[in-house]
């Protein structure tokens, strides 16, 4: 697989660049343009393979350094609840409140991470004193997924990985969208239910990505968080073609907060609802960004938008 060690070292050069360590104890990490602690050439040449210590804070992040190959020490609570993750990475607890001391004594090499996840300003002071590289992999759609594992793999050197788990994937992806009927058009929404909250989420999720690329237009324009009293006042004001639900949490208490709204009357007079197009997706494959998924998730849409593609 050829690789361009200059797209590389462009990539980590926003990827490395830790966030702002005077923030506050609920700051988001992000890419705020800081210094990196060594030229992200060095780093991947010098001081991270496959097998370096590692620890996740999102389970996106997660998911792609396991696809390349890599290796996890420890884990946040959220990125602990993806399947796949070993039994003997130890558990941080939740990010806001991860326990510095427990984070240390891993010794970790890498940290992966990815957007709006709020992070114990001490333990990201203590990464940046230890000079711990801080990686933001945010993934909104299949362009991103395929950068950032160009950049993993070139770490891990698993190109056999790359080939199955993004070339494959990035092939029968864009196989779907090509085979996908001509004069496709409408509106879509998708709204994201966890058992405390419910958010219409805009463009640049993951799931509202996939659904574009198959010619569809996203009625949302921005994440919009709705409670269940005003979510059915709220689709009914976007009129969309189609509503498609997708629960973020494992177990019951999604489905029971969805099923409480949807059972209620304003919810069933909505157009979309009573055209049969308002769809509750499957979780494992958009309660997070597909990944090495992708070219499942753009034939179950497909499928499910024109009836004539799987």
């Amino acid at each position: 697989m050829a690789r361009s060690n200059r797209l590389l070292a462009a990539l980590l050069c926003l990827a490395l660049m830790p966030c702002a360590w005077g923030c506050s104890a609920d700051s988001t990490i992000s890419v705020d343009g800081g210094e990196a602690g060594a030229a992200p050439e060095e780093v991947v040449a010098e001081s991270l393979s496959a097998s370096s210590r590692t620890v996740a804070l999102t389970s996106d992040a997660a998911n792609q350094w396991l696809l390349a190959g890599g290796s996890l020490v420890g884990v946040s609570d959220e990125a602990a609840a993806l399947s796949g993750i070993p039994e003997d990475a130890k558990n941080l607890g939740p990010c806001e409140s991860l326990n510095t001391d427990d984070l240390l004594a891993l010794e970790p090499e890498l940290v992966v991470t990815s957007e709006g996840v709020s992070v114990n300003a001490a333990a990201l002071a203590a990464l940046e004193s230890k000079g711990v590289p801080v990686m933001d992999l945010s993934v909104h759609n299949l362009a991103d997924y395929e950068q950032n594992m160009t950049a993993l793999v070139e770490i891990t050197g698993e190109d056999e990985l790359f080939e199955h788990n993004v070339t494959s994937v990035v092939e029968r992806s864009n196989d779907v969208i090509a085979h996908a009927p001509e004069g496709r058009e409408g509106s879509f929404a998708v709204l994201r239910v966890s058992s405390s909250e419910m958010t219409l989420v805009g463009p640049e999720d993951s799931a509202s990505a996939t659904i574009g690329d198959l010619g569809l237009t996203c009625a949302v324009a921005q994440e919009t968080p709705v409670s269940a009293d005003s979510v059915a006042g709220k689709v009914s004001e976007l009129a969309p073609d189609w509503l498609f639900v997708v629960y973020v949490q494992q177990g019951k208490s999604a489905q029971e907060a969805f099923a409480a709204v949807s059972g209620s009357g304003a919810w069933q007079e909505l157009e979309v609802v009573r055209q049969g197009r308002a769809v509750v997706l499957p979780q494992d494959i958009f309660g997070h960004a597909p990944c090495a998924r992708w070219g499942e998730a753009y034939a179950y849409l497909s499928q499910v938008l024109h009836g004539a593609w799987a």
